[in-house]
């Protein structure tokens, strides 16, 4: 994968360990991360979920609320993996930025914010931002 001057393209196998180490889940459609080649706090990374063709009249119809209970579930899913390894859990917050569709560019935008579970309403939080990018057999999905 070609990425702009300044950035670092990771393959999958070698992001897969590294996702792993820090404590993420990884799945078939993994096709690697990128991170900024200095010292920056965020990496992206790269899927294909093969879906197959999603309409846009289906994209644009996501609920919200269900969506969110889902980023939900598989964040305490994820953490049962954590906890086995010694590694802080987390908890999906809520919305930054509630789903919408781009139907020109045919993608799927949101963000959640996140933090460690159990830490008080005010503690430092994170944000998953995420992009799907609908095509012909499937989708790419960006996670920062």
């Amino acid at each position: 994968m070609k990425v702009p001057s300044g950035f670092v393209f990771v393959p999958a196998q070698e992001s897969q360990r590294l996702l792993q180490a820090m404590g993420n889940q990884t799945g078939p459609g993994l096709m690697g991360t990128v991170f900024p080649a200095g010292d920056a706090p965020w990496f992206v990374v790269i899927n294909f979920h093969d879906a197959g063709y999603v309409k846009d009249d289906d994209a644009k119809d996501w609920k919200a609320d269900e969506l969110l209970a889902s980023l939900k579930q598989g964040t305490e899913s994820g953490n049962e993996e954590r906890r086995k390894r010694g590694i802080g859990e987390i908890e999906v917050v809520g919305w930054v930025e509630p789903p919408k569709y781009d139907v020109t560019a045919h993608r799927l935008v949101w963000s959640a914010s996140v933090r460690d579970k159990g830490a008080p309403a005010n503690a430092a939080q994170g944000v998953n931002y995420n992009t799907y990018a609908l095509g012909r057999e499937g989708y790419i999905s960006l996670t920062w």
